[in-house]
């Protein structure tokens, strides 16, 4: 059984295809419907770690029984099973040499030479580290080749050694037959003793990629997700590609600082991601695109390769690259202090461990290193120009002299702070900037204004004020709640969308634990709202998105190696044969899967969508949300009596009256961030009535206005 996944009208399909059919010539027992010979092939899956994003082609499978494959050392070596990339390479014979044992190949566009082997060496070590994220992760070895589509064994340049052999290793031409690609992978693997298996019979020695015992797990493959889009990835690839934009949206980049403000569910993230495609459509340009919020990035991530926005991992290749803003920021950090000798004490692997506390100043090293940093740029010890110089150079050691992103683009911008806003200004200055600030949508700390320090002359403010994510009873409801629990309710000013008629609220109050009703050979009962609305509607589990507090227990399910760690409600949904993303845990560093619910805590759906969306225990996450909010000022307080830097690193706001008014606010923010993720119904489940959120949502669904829209089920 042979499946290529991720098919696409590209080069690297037509190579997968055809790697498929040399497999079924040699082997036609690949063509069966059975799990016993199988193989996997992924066309250019997506890369979690480091800057190679991608690999044109990755190869997993395995035969029934092991085969012989070749005769090395005396010894008969048998292949039980394989793992392999493969760069693809479609250049003609002009633009191709061969060096000290490299393949070479020239690209007209930027008018030099690339070390094709160079390449395809890292994609296999970064699809190790993908596959292999975890310490206790399966044992997987393997080889990485180049395909020169153009090129084949008699070809007057292809080298060869005095016997007349090919004098260059991990090569494949349009020539070869699966078994001579096979036959290097087996050498190399008991060349260098990187086997799994190490079995030895009368008739040879058995090679293997990874052991019998952990074959059902490369089987299934669910580090690598497969790209069929649903029902609402469809619909916001229609918004980026075709939905509405202002031309003069797009004459400002590259004059003045753009800025979309909106609330949440107005379309922000849609216009950044509209504005990057259209620069790298008409420019070739190469864009980052930063963000606090890892379940948003992978979820951008997997909509930017569904609509095959270009993924960039190298210099000049133009599109996207999407990363998380502490290591943007902490990469400069690094380099200047290395660089100037700033005596800026960032500890032992400080890029590992920017979340732990420095013991002297009770912060997060991160915290620490941007205070220290900060006082530098305040004081003009490092000037704009300098930290400019420094910003480009920190990245150029990384990935290469002459490498260079042109613009960035900026979620949630209001949530930053004003030193992490100065090392990006100085890397792209305001021109290349492109923001997206959301009212009320604070997590990390008090509004940032990017325009404060700005003439008006300087940037462009493009207001967003229709809620087009919502149907009209859910912008309603949103409206009607802020009144009611959002001291600030800076949602009045948002406008319903007119054409969004319909949307349903659910209120589920009491034991959770009745809510969830299982078949009993696994998956939901046919009567809940998701299963009805999967029927109705043609969604995907990937539509739908589940909210927990930040505060619930994880536990481990399953038996390793697919053990994983999961959420109360993700343990409790995959103990009953339900798939989720569960990106409370590590694993939102994943791309998420058409066929999984997604779960995030409170805290991370910010930015995330959901034709119907879950807000489980949601009374208790706003009583956590007052009590953390509360807790973390007092420290902050004592943290800063302390510190020897008074920088402040977020713009200050004086409109509360006393700490229990600010953290019901705060709380009340982080409600209706959720609330706003909804785009057809919101399911809201609340432990008791009796709560303060319970009798705010009990008064609302006794009005007149939502008699048949608010639902109340009493578990």
């Amino acid at each position: 059984m042979i499946n290529i996944f991720n098919e696409g009208n590209n080069s690297e399909t037509i190579a997968a295809e055809n790697l498929k059919n040399l497999f079924l010539e040699e082997w036609p027992e690949f063509g069966a419907e059975n799990f016993n010979n199988w193989i996997n092939i992924y066309v250019e899956p997506f890369l979690r770690e480091g800057s190679v994003k991608t690999a044109d082609l990755v190869v997993l499978g395995a035969f029934e029984k092991p085969v012989k494959i070749s005769a090395y050392d005396g010894k008969n070596l048998f292949l039980k099973n394989f793992f392999f990339n493969i760069e693809v390479k479609r250049h003609d014979s002009k633009q191709i040499k061969f060096e000290g044992g490299h393949v070479k190949v020239f690209y007209l566009s930027t008018n030099e030479w690339k070390d094709a082997s160079d390449q395809a060496h890292k994609q296999y070590w970064a699809i190790q580290n993908h596959i292999r994220y975890n310490y206790s992760d399966p044992w997987l070895s393997g080889s990485s080749f180049i395909k020169l589509e153009n090129i084949s064994e008699d070809h007057e340049q292809v080298p060869k050694d005095k016997n007349g052999n090919r004098a260059i290793e991990k090569l494949i031409l349009n020539s070869d037959n699966i078994k001579n690609i096979l036959k290097d992978l087996t050498k190399e693997l008991y060349r260098t003793k990187t086997s799994a298996e190490k079995k030895e019979t009368q008739e040879g020695k058995i090679i293997s990629s990874f052991f019998n015992k952990d074959e059902a797990y490369f089987r299934k493959g669910d580090f690598f997700p497969t790209m069929i889009p649903s029902f609402l990835d469809e619909k916001r690839m229609r918004e980026i590609s075709q939905g509405s934009y202002r031309q003069q949206w797009l004459e400002q980049v590259g004059k003045k600082l753009l800025i979309f403000q909106g609330h949440g569910g107005t379309g922000k993230t849609v216009r950044l991601l509209q504005t990057a495609q259209k620069l790298i459509i008409s420019q070739g340009a190469s864009c980052l695109f930063l963000t606090f919020n890892i379940p948003l990035r992978s979820t951008l991530l997997r909509l930017a390769r569904l609509m095959n926005i270009h993924i960039r991992q190298e210099k000049n290749s133009g599109g996207i690259a999407f990363e998380g803003v502490m290591k943007f920021c902490s990469t400069i950090i690094q380099h200047a202090n290395h660089k100037l000798d700033l005596n800026i004490d960032l500890g032992k692997e400080f890029t590992s461990n920017l979340m732990k506390t420095n013991r002297e100043t009770g912060k997060t090293n991160y915290l620490t290193a941007l205070e220290e940093i900060g006082e530098y740029i305040e004081t003009g010890a490092i000037s704009a120009e300098e930290l400019s110089d420094l910003a480009k150079e920190a990245y150029r050691n990384i990935y290469g002299d002459d490498f260079d992103y042109e613009y960035v683009f900026i979620d949630e911008c209001q949530d930053w702070n004003s030193v992490e806003r100065d090392l990006v200004i100085a890397y792209f200055s305001p021109k290349k900037t492109i923001c997206a600030h959301g009212y009320a949508q604070e997590t990390r700390g008090k509004t940032l204004f990017w325009t404060k320090a700005l003439d008006k002359e300087s940037y462009y403010d493009a207001q967003l004020s229709k809620a087009v994510r919502m149907k009209q009873n859910l912008s309603r409801f949103i409206k009607d709640f802020s009144k009611e629990a959002f001291k600030e309710d800076s949602y009045s000013e948002m406008q319903i969308h007119e054409e969004g008629a319909g949307g349903e609220i659910h209120v589920i109050e009491g034991d959770l634990e009745k809510y969830f009703l299982f078949k009993e050979d696994g998956g939901f009962l046919e009567e809940g709202y998701l299963n009805k609305s999967i029927l109705r509607d043609g969604t995907m589990p990937i539509d739908y998105l589940y909210c927990v507090p930040d505060n619930m227990k994880k536990e481990i399910v399953g038996v390793k190696p697919l053990a994983n760690e999961y959420c109360e409600i993700g343990a409790l949904l995959k103990r009953n044969k339900v798939e989720v993303w569960d990106a409370t845990t590590d694993y939102k560093n994943n791309l998420p899967k058409e066929d999984q619910l997604r779960i995030v805590n409170y805290s991370t759906c910010r930015g995330l969508e959901g034709w119907i969306v879950f807000n489980f225990y949601f009374d208790e996450a706003y009583n956590y949300n007052v009590e953390k909010f509360k807790k973390d000022k007092k420290e902050e307080a004592e943290i800063l009596a302390k510190s020897k830097l008074q920088i402040e690193l977020f713009d200050i706001d004086e409109n509360f009256n006393d700490l229990d008014e600010e953290a019901e606010n705060h709380a009340a923010k982080m409600s209706l961030i959720a609330l706003t993720r909804g785009v057809s119904e919101i399911v809201i489940h609340i432990s008791t009535v009796d709560s303060k959120i319970g009798r705010i949502l009990k008064k609302m669904s006794e009005q007149n206005i939502y008699k048949d829209i608010i639902q109340w089920r009493k578990l």
